[in-house]
Order: C-alpha cells, then sequence, then structure tokens
C-alpha cells in the first residue's frame, strides 16, 4: 500500500481544534517533568500499559485510563492522540520505531464505548527508556563530558561510553530521517520518548504529536502552517514555541539538543524557570555551551543544528552522515596499540607488494 496515500487519508485525525501542546506555569523548572519509568502513564497523557508474554515474546497493551475517559477535554485530547499514534504506526516501518502488533477490533469506534480499553493498541514492551539509562550513566560518570579533560584520549572507558552515545543518536537520527523520507514530522524528541527493547535495541515511541506535512499547509517559503508551542519546551525549536510556520527543521533542532543531552549526560537549560527559558532560547540566541574538546565536525553540525535561522540547519540526512563518520573515527580510536601497529604493518605489506620491480 502506498504510504503516502494512507497518511493522506487521516484527515479527520489531525483535530486542529485540539491542544498539544505540554504547559507549564512560570514557578515551575523547565526540567521539572517526570519520566515514563515513575508513571504508569506515557507523557503528560493519561495512558496505561498492561504488560504481557507470548512465545518469550513481550509486549505492552497501551490504552486511555478510566479517570482520562470520565474527563471530557482529557478524553478529546489523549483519544486524538491515541488514534494519531495507532494511525502512524500502522504505516511507518523502521527498525528504531517501535512495532505496533496489534489494535482493537472495533478501531477508534472503540472510544464510543465510554470505557477503558475500549480502543487500545498493541505495541513491543521496552525494557528501558533513554531519560532513565542517561540517569543511571550520569550517577557512574558525574556530570562530566565524554571529552572533557586532559586525559580523555588514555580513558577507554569514556571512549566505550561516547561509542554508545554515537550509536544511540545514529540511531535516532536514522529513524527520523525515515519519517522526514515521507514529510511526516514527529515533533516531541526527549529521552523520555526513546527507548530500548529486550534486545537493547533503539526505539522511538509515542507518536501522538506526529504529522504529515500537507501541501493544504504550506507556504511559499517551504514552511507550513502547524500548530505552536508542540511537544517539550526544553526541546522546541524556536519557530515552535513561538507559534509560528515551521517544516521539518523543527526535528533537527530537537534533535541537536538531544545529542548535546548525550554528550554532556546533563539536562538543557537546567533549573531554567519557563519565562526565563522563552527569553533567552525561545526568543533569543542562547544554547547550551559545546565543548571545544568534543570533535570539530560533531560541533559544527549540532551547531547548525540548533541554529535560530531554519535554512543553516542541516537534514537528518546530513546528521546520518556526519555521525556515521564520527563512529568510524571512534573505532578506529578505541584500537589497542597492538591492533594499530597490526593494521599499520598489513598496510606496509600492501604497498611493498603494489611497489613494482
Amino acid at each position: 500500500t502506498d504510504m503516502r496515500r494512507s497518511l493522506a487519508g487521516h484527515r479527520t485525525l489531525s483535530m486542529p481544534m485540539l491542544s498539544n501542546s505540554r504547559h507549564q506555569s512560570d514557578n515551575e523548572s523547565v526540567n521539572s517533568s517526570s519520566s515514563d519509568d515513575e508513571k504508569e502513564h506515557v507523557g503528560s497523557r493519561a495512558f496505561l500499559l498492561r504488560r504481557t508474554k507470548t512465545r518469550k515474546i513481550q509486549y505492552a497493551v497501551k490504552f486511555l485510563s478510566l479517570s482520562t475517559m470520565t474527563n471530557p477535554e482529557s478524553f478529546a485530547t489523549g483519544a486524538a492522540d491515541l488514534a494519531i499514534e495507532g494511525h502512524f504506526l500502522s504505516s511507518l516501518d523502521h527498525p528504531n520505531i517501535i512495532k505496533l502488533r496489534g489494535l482493537s477490533n472495533g478501531g477508534i469506534e472503540g472510544f464510543a464505548k465510554g470505557r477503558g480499553g475500549g480502543y487500545f493498541l498493541v505495541l513491543d514492551r521496552l525494557a528501558e527508556t533513554l531519560h532513565s539509562r542517561l540517569s543511571r550513566w550520569q550517577q557512574k560518570q558525574g556530570k562530566s563530558s565524554f571529552f572533557s579533560s586532559k586525559n580523555a584520549d588514555r580513558d577507554s572507558k569514556k571512549h566505550r561510553y561516547f561509542a554508545r552515545c554515537l550509536n544511540i543518536a545514529s540511531n535516532i537520527a536514522s529513524a527520523l530521517d525515515y519519517m522526514h523520507s515521507w514529510n511526516v514530522i514527529y515533533r516531541d524528541l526527549k529521552p523520555e520518548n526513546v527507548g530500548f527493547d529486550v534486545n537493547d535495541e533503539v526505539k522511538i515511541f509515542d507518536f501522538g504529536f506526529t504529522k504529515e506535512l500537507r501541501e493544504a499547509d504550506s507556504l511559499d517559503d517551504g514552511l507550513y502552517n502547524l500548530t505552536g508551542n508542540t511537544g517539550s519546551p526544553r526541546y522546541m525549536a524556536p519557530e515552535v514555541g513561538r507559534s509560528m510556520p515551521y517544516n521539518l527543521s523543527a526535528d533537527v533542532y530537537s534533535f541537536s539538543t538531544l545529542m548535546w543531552e548525550l554528550c554532556t549526560l546533563e539536562q538543557p537549560y537546567s533549573g531554567m524557570t519557563p519565562t526565563t527559558h522563552r527569553e533567552l532560547v525561545i526568543n533569543g540566541p542562547y544554547r547550551p555551551p559545546i565543548d571545544e574538546d568534543w570533535p570539530i565536525n560533531l560541533r559544527r553540525i549540532m551547531e547548525r543544528g540548533w541554529s535560530g535561522d531554519i535554512n543553516e540547519r542541516p537534514s537528518m540526512m546530513d546528521y546520518c552522515t556526519a555521525l556515521e563518520r564520527e563512529i568510524v573515527e571512534s573505532t578506529k580510536e578505541n584500537k589497542s596499540p597492538m591492533e594499530r601497529r597490526l593494521k599499520r604493518g598489513l598496510s606496509q605489506k600492501k604497498l611493498l607488494v603494489r611497489t613494482p620491480s
């Protein structure tokens, strides 16, 4: 089935009258959020997850909680998010996007029953979120950057951590690049929405804010009229926070911010109130500090990625290419001295063989 045609038939689930933003009061910190591991819901929507096993394969059943079903406003928003998620997951197919294994027989008509579980999704169960993994790494590593300090090149443990982060970032970038190839924008990238399955494979999940960019919403400058303030403030592109037109590059901004968090094990803009964050970041040029010891190509693409100028941002395909290069370089650096000497010896032998007599 042609995916573009499939997505085009999903117009009724866009529900532009529903707010997709996650609001916080001015006296809250920008980093005041609960993780998916602490509560039985996903994001700020009241979803419940029930876990089950079938032939050693673990699944999770996602549906609206009873308290959400009985609150008209929460029900309308939650039902829209869950239905949109079901639609996109039934159309998207990528190894780093969570798999939809099934849904309720009645489809979205199940919402009309007025009871919890009337409409549900059957998903692969995730063992851990990136949020919880970063928290564990932070406890082990402290707040130091993987590249900071003079002994970064000599510390094999830091190199191993860096290699893991590059692979995680590369998998996330690949999933976003795939979505962007279908003109689909994710709009809520953050550690809480990235998980690891039982095989430790990276999976993006929670597709309630995902949207296909339609020609009807497009403007002459390549931007789209889309709902503003969509997603999580810490990772939100300035143009989204200002409710201005935007495009796929909003995901690139979010990815750059997430990359910084992966490299530093610190939350971006930690301790800022929403008011300060809006003044300095959304309406200003402030961005997290980048360590000069980081690989120069990584620094450059991150700086371009969170640029306030949409036209300066790279594509996710550009990011994939850059990360692949860094992974190759990291692999070279992680080789033992003996491996490097052996490689040089083999190269010299090849040169000797090719030298004409």
